[in-house]
């Protein structure tokens, strides 16, 4: 590596959706992120779906 320039780094995303095609949306931003250029998804947890908090008057997150 050069000068000012570094390694790889570890982030970890928590992604969720609560209107529409729920598993649709997730889907296409995992697809999204692995098309950007130095983006690599290396894993994914198992999904679950829960309830929303707060504004309770709206559909379950996935």
């Amino acid at each position: 590596m050069g000068e000012g320039e570094k390694g790889p780094v570890t982030a970890y995303l928590g992604l969720g959706s609560n209107l529409g095609d729920r598993e649709g949306h997730l889907l296409q931003a995992l697809s999204l992120l692995a098309a950007v250029e130095g983006i690599e998804v290396e894993g994914l947890s198992s999904w679950y779906e829960t309830s929303p908090v707060g504004k309770t008057e709206q559909g379950w997150f996935l």
